[in-house]
């Protein structure tokens, strides 16, 4: 089951530690330093915004945390357990039952319904069948999206869209939830609600979140503010 909190309480071991993170892309000769040395820890049920412009290396970060690209020096350890020297099947086993991924373009599977693709991550984990409906249900209730369940993806509004893309998220009761710009491409007032949205799921699930943004006026939302710039955090709340 999913677990719950009435209380965003933080524990004093952390869920996430990066260390001296490094990561150079090579395009012929030109190098490029898009992570250059980047240290800090995450603790449980913390709502962590990544700040900064286009090429600070917040999307970079990300990606590392998830698992999706190669470090190439330092550490990341999610959980106790070292990113860097997992094997690929478990680095895709970490992805797929640690990690909840929520992007700006929602990624849903048009064929499906909005309870089919959160189903889906929970069919490849063999959830029995009851428990996915009751996890599922209990999701879109707390989402307000349980009229919409049976709805195809063309049939939903953009931030409906990527309610159902955090219910997905959720779903697997993961150890973190990484959102890369997902209200990028949304209006005013539904970024509030799907924001609003994020905080119930840290609050009330108690679920860490780590959040890439440039959107300035979001920073109010989260617990906690790391703004990079040139591969660099340069600013940490937590410390101030």
């Amino acid at each position: 089951m999913i677990s719950e909190s009435s209380n965003n309480k933080q524990t004093n071991s952390p869920i996430l530690v990066v260390n001296s993170l490094k990561k150079t892309y090579h395009i012929g000769e030109i190098e490029i330093n898009a992570l250059n040395g980047v240290s800090f820890a995450v603790f449980p049920g913390e709502f962590i915004l990544l700040k900064g412009t286009s090429g600070s290396g917040k999307t970079t970060l990300l990606n590392l945390i998830g698992g999706l690209d190669s470090i190439t020096s330092g550490t990341i350890h999610l959980e106790g357990r070292n990113l860097a020297e997992m094997t690929d099947k478990e680095l895709t086993t970490v992805r797929r039952e640690r990690l909840g991924f929520i992007f700006q373009f929602f990624n849903l599977i048009p064929v499906l319904t909005a309870y089919e693709n959160v189903e889906l991550p929970l069919k490849v984990l063999k959830v029995p069948k009851q428990e996915r409906k009751e996890r599922i249900t209990t999701i879109f209730k707390r989402l307000m999206m349980e009229d919409r369940m049976d709805n195809k993806p063309d049939q939903l509004s953009g931030g409906q869209q990527q309610r159902v893309a955090i219910a997905r998220a959720l779903a697997i009761d993961p150890a973190i939830i990484l959102a890369d710009e997902p209200t990028g491409n949304l209006d005013s007032e539904t970024t509030k609600n799907i924001m609003e949205s994020l905080v119930r799921l840290n609050q009330e699930f108690n679920k860490t979140i780590i959040m890439v943004t440039h959107e300035e006026n979001l920073t109010k939302y989260s617990t906690r503010i790391l703004e990079m710039k040139d591969g660099k955090i340069i600013r940490d709340t937590a410390e101030e």
